[in-house]
């Protein structure tokens, strides 16, 4: 029985080589390797009606929205990004002229905040979805504001991929609240007080230090060992 190394570091050209994970979308959005036999993990966003990530600061979190976006992009789909603190993603998002909110944004008026939400979900309609996709960093600093509550209300919207800072998981409403009800995500470097962040416990293989990027994917009820592909390597 051969089983593959997990690298530390991955770049996209060599992921996008691997085969995709049996079981896993062959038309979804590439977000880490892994497996016994190397391959891509892929999130069909639009299908699971969103995405998790989860993990304390430092771990890759950032990292792991700004290559969901950049593959959005290429795809020409209608995303929707925010970033409540300054960023690798907001920089993106800015370069790429995403529609977009930011710190300044959350307590955005309604007029305000339609004309943004409008020019993602008519992209979406153009490329022919029914919804954009929401990316948003550091839900736990948006969930209470005024931005938070109206995403909420338009979440029919949107599909919702959210990061959460690991250790601030745990409400009962929000924006991460309602990317975890996918139960797909990826929980880095999962330590002992947050591994019940999908349901159920990690084994000890799975609880331990890891490099940036390096983590647990959680997909229906099952965890693997993965490490998550960053943007520009």
């Amino acid at each position: 029985l051969r089983v593959d190394v997990l690298p530390s570091r991955v770049t996209r050209g060599r992921a996008d080589a691997l085969p995709v994970v049996t079981g896993g979308s062959e038309a979804g959005l590439t977000v880490a390797v892994g497996g016994d036999t190397l391959s891509r993990y892929t999130v069909d966003v639009h299908e699971s009606r969103g995405f998790l990530v989860a993990g304390e600061r430092g771990t890759g979190r950032t990292s792991v929205l700004l290559h969901l976006l950049e593959q959005l992009v290429e795809r020409d789909e209608g995303v929707l990004v925010v970033t409540p603190r300054r960023s690798a993603l907001r920089s993106a998002a800015e370069r790429l002229d995403v529609p977009r909110f930011a710190d300044g944004d959350l307590d955005v008026d309604d007029d305000g905040f339609l004309a943004t939400l409008d020019r993602a979900t008519d992209r979406a309609r153009e490329h022919g979805t029914a919804r954009a996709v929401l990316l948003c960093d550091d839900a736990e600093l948006v969930n209470a504001t005024r931005l938070g509550e109206r995403l909420l209300q338009v979440k029919d919207r949107l599909v919702v991929c959210a990061a959460v800072t690991a250790s601030a998981t745990g409400g009962f409403s929000g924006l991460d609240v309602e990317a975890k009800r996918s139960q797909r995500g990826i929980l880095l470097n999962p330590t002992a007080r947050a591994q019940g962040i999908f349901g159920g416990f990690l084994g000890g293989v799975l609880v331990a230090s890891r490099p940036p990027g390096g983590g647990v994917w959680f997909e229906d009820g099952r965890y693997e060992l993965v490490q998550a592909v960053f943007p520009g390597l």
